[in-house]
């Protein structure tokens, strides 16, 4: 009889023991879960920046686009100084630029994010 009472006891310390780990892992999971959670939103919100970033890119393209065709238009009827209309060009050029160093550095942010998704949803499994 004792050594049931032992038994029993020893069976509900591993069942308690076992208890603590299940509900650590399950606190654990639910960390990581809103870590994955967290990322994917800003996987997201990176999506959307890098959209936006793509149209301006758009937008800037058509407006050099649209500069060159006013300075060659200009040149042609004499109405702006050369050197005006070269500063204009340069002027969109760099804005061209600056606007695809925008994009090169959403690529990289979006590619790091989704590193870090796949490592997360790599934990869940």
């Amino acid at each position: 009889n004792q050594q049931l009472e032992q038994l029993s006891s020893k069976m509900d310390e591993q069942a308690a023991n076992l208890q603590d780990k299940l509900t650590a892992s399950e606190q654990e999971l639910t960390a990581v879960q809103a870590k994955l959670t967290n990322t994917e939103e800003q996987l997201t919100a990176s999506q959307q920046e890098l959209t936006t970033m793509k149209s301006e890119l758009s937008a800037t393209q058509e407006q050099l686009t649209a500069s060159k065709h006013e300075i060659t238009k200009a040149v042609e009827a004499n109405t702006v100084s050369s050197n005006n209309l070269q500063e204009q060009l340069i002027a969109s050029q760099q804005e061209l630029a600056a606007a695809q160093e925008k994009l090169t550095s959403s690529d990289g942010t979006i590619a790091g994010l989704k590193e870090e998704v796949a490592s997360l949803n790599g934990q869940l499994t």
